[in-house]
């Protein structure tokens, strides 16, 4: 039996950069500079991906900020007007205004989805259970109805105990897991002795029934810019649970690389990640 104590993610395919949400949003005002672009960024420079090299752009201070404007739905000038009035309130019901009336400002996320961005995943079925939720991001899994291979079980590098609040997810680390480890590993070898007898005469697709969410499956993650910066936003919040957290922390270190400056925009995280 083999055993997996980490997930990957891998960025296989891209498309556009920081210069498309500024083109994209352009048009709106029949505005055409795609023939143009040395005339509009400051100049090029080159990247490693982990599918590709590529050429990327250096934008404008003013470049810069209609990125951020398309990501906040306010200016600059506008953020700073907002930002320093909730630093000087001392009124509760003006601070909880201030919030409401920056929480309802529409962003302009249309010209983020024209970049995309493509991404294999290798972690346990129960995270990726928990990523499909995510609106807007195609996922194309490995079956079991048709893959009879030997399963790869996740196994924690460390164990935690009861969270205190159940919305935590998990509580702190079990210094003597021993006991936990023992029963764990002899339920996984029991459900793969029958997932292996079973295959002697059962089709895959029912077989695969008895398999614990703790094996690992392999997908395809395809969507757009900000789909993946939506996805992260949540999932990189301390609350998260821990596998989804480190599978966005992985997309994020790559697609920072990618699309620095609408990254930095999009993601409220991106620079702590």
């Amino acid at each position: 039996m083999n055993y997996a104590d980490k997930v990957t993610v891998k960025m296989v395919d891209v498309m556009g950069d920081d210069l498309t949400p500024i083109l994209a949003a352009k048009v709106s005002f029949d505005r055409d500079d795609t023939n143009a672009e040395t005339d509009v960024v400051l100049g090029w420079h080159d990247v490693e991906l982990p599918c590709l090299y590529r050429e990327q752009p250096l934008l404008s201070e003013k470049q810069q900020g209609l990125i951020s404007y398309l990501a906040r739905g306010m200016s600059s000038k506008e953020f700073e007007a907002l930002s320093e009035r909730l630093r000087a309130s001392t009124d509760l019901s003006e601070v909880k205004e201030l919030l409401w009336t920056f929480r309802k400002t529409p962003t302009h996320a249309a010209p983020f989805g024209h970049c995309f961005a493509s991404f294999v995943v290798e972690a346990p079925v129960f995270v990726a259970r928990q990523l499909v939720k995510h609106e807007y991001l195609r996922m194309s899994e490995v079956s079991r109805r048709y893959v009879k291979g030997d399963p790869v079980y996740y196994k924690p590098a460390t164990w935690h105990g009861i969270a205190e609040d159940v919305k935590q997810g998990s509580g702190k680390p079990l210094e003597n897991p021993f006991s936990v480890v023992g029963a764990y590993l002899e339920a996984v070898r029991t459900a793969d002795q029958v997932y292996h007898e079973l295959l002697l005469d059962v089709s895959p697709e029912e077989a695969r029934m008895v398999l614990p969410l703790c094996h690992m499956t392999r997908w395809w993650w395809s969507g757009s810019l900000d789909a993946f910066a939506n996805m992260c936003n949540l999932r990189l919040d301390p609350h998260a649970q821990s596998l989804t957290r480190e599978v966005a922390k992985q997309i994020s270190d790559q697609m920072v690389q990618a699309f620095p400056y609408s990254w930095k925009a999009l993601v409220l995280n991106a620079d702590k990640c």
